[in-house]
């Protein structure tokens, strides 16, 4: 399932089936005691291939599960963007024991937190996921990757 946005030189591809999809976007034109980053991630890299973003607010006890299925995650190079909209839990203490996760600070609200980190995003392709999603598939996101891109091909 392909659609156009509105927004010149966006495209959106749902990747999956049921509780497994997840939404992928185009766009055209280390620190001790915290987990390391698995080997494609590199800090403040200048592209990657997708940049994940996770709108958050008091999700400490969900986000680790998914963090852990992101940082397994191979054949891609991401980014993990998550945008706190004024947690009162620990859940930006949870992104930065993710040494390949970061934190957006920005109001709340999901549209405006997804917003925020889409303009700080590196990625070919962006990923939005809810703190709850998991990632069943080490591959699933290179997956995903590859169908977008050869969509663009086409």
């Amino acid at each position: 399932m392909t659609e156009r946005h509105p927004a010149p030189g966006l495209l959106s591809q749902v990747i999956g089936h049921g509780a497994h999809a997840i939404s992928v976007t185009t766009l055209s034109a280390s620190t001790p005691n915290k987990t390391p980053g698995p080997a494609w991630y590199i800090r403040e890299v200048a592209s990657c291939d997708v940049s994940v973003i996770v709108p958050t607010l008091n999700e400490e006890r969900a986000l680790p599960d998914l963090l852990r299925d992101l940082q397994r995650q191979t054949g891609v190079r991401l980014e993990v963007l998550v945008a706190d909209g004024g947690s009162d839990d620990a859940t930006a203490a949870v992104v930065e024991s993710f040494d390949f996760a970061r934190v957006v600070a920005c109001d709340r609200g999901r549209g405006r937190q997804m917003n925020r980190a889409a303009r700080e995003a590196l990625g070919t392709y962006l990923c939005f996921l809810h703190a709850d999603t998991r990632v069943p598939s080490d591959g699933l996101l290179s997956a995903a990757c590859d169908t977008m891109t050869a969509e663009q091909r086409a």
